[in-house]
Parts: C-alpha cells; structure tokens; sequence
C-alpha cells in the first residue's frame, strides 16, 4: 500500500499533489526530503497557478510519467482512464470552502467510487467519491476548473 501524503499547509495542495502522484509512480519521494522543493518550484505561496503546476509536474516526472492536460474534461474521460492500471489523473477543481481550485491525485476506482488523494473535502489522505462532483464546471469568466492531468507509467 502507498503511503499517501496530507497536505501539511493551507496552500500546498499543488506540491502535494505533484509528490503523491511521484508515490504513485513508484518514487521514493518524501514530505521531508521533496515537499518544499516543489513548493518552492510550485511557487505556492498563495496557491499554485496551473501553468506552473504544470511546468511542475512535467519536469519531475521527465523520464517516468506521460502527461496529457484536459480543460474541462468530462467525467466519462477520466472514468475511462483510470480502467487501466498503470494510469491515474490530477484534477484540478472547486471547492466553495475556501473559494478557490483545489488539486488532489485520483487513482482507481472503488466500487462506484473512486480513491481521491488529499481531497479537500474530507481530513482524511484518502477520499472515495464521484468523479461528477468534482469535475462539475463553474461559471466564472477566468475559470481554469476544471482540468485534469492524466498520467501514464511510462514502459
């Protein structure tokens, strides 16, 4: 079982999320040794722009990972996605609680729900919900929510 990471700050769930989908990948990453590097590389003093959580993500998984972006993806994408085993998504989406996007890694489904890494929803690592609630698209003219990175274990 992958020890997961909980975001330890208020705006961290951007490195948080880059460091647990490097966990997910097999990496021997830690919270003491790689969180502050990539909060750093995140830039996430006030939250993490998707263009650097990006830039971020790429750059680590370089050699590891395959990375596609999605804006606004559809629920029946990721849905499909994550029927393979080697592959998992980042969604990036709203969440009313603290008004803002929040980032957190999906990795497989469980039963009708899905296993969601440092979901903001819930104190705990690991959060089982429906990929409909997450993906649901705001109505703000600048919005970047949703968007989903979808990875793949590269061979």
């Amino acid at each position: 079982m992958i020890r997961y990471i909980k975001q330890p700050d208020n705006v961290g769930c951007g490195p948080t999320a880059i460091l647990n989908t490097m966990k997910w990948a097999g990496m021997p990453y830690t919270i003491v040794k790689d969180y502050y590097r990539l909060f750093l590389e995140c830039r996430s003093d006030d939250g993490t722009l998707p263009t650097l959580f990006d830039y971020a993500l790429r750059e680590e998984s370089r050699g590891i990972l395959s990375v596609k972006k999605k804006h606004k993806p559809t629920a029946h994408q990721i849905k499909s996605w994550l029927e393979h085993p080697k592959q998992s998504v980042v969604i990036l989406y709203w969440h009313k609680t603290h008004d803002g996007g929040h980032y957190a890694l999906v990795t497989e489904k469980v039963d009708e729900r899905y296993i969601i890494v440092n979901d903001i929803k819930t104190k705990e690592i690991i959060n089982l919900d429906k990929i409909e609630k997450k993906i649901k698209v705001r109505r703000y003219a600048k919005s970047h929510v949703p968007t989903a990175w979808f990875l793949k274990i590269k061979d």
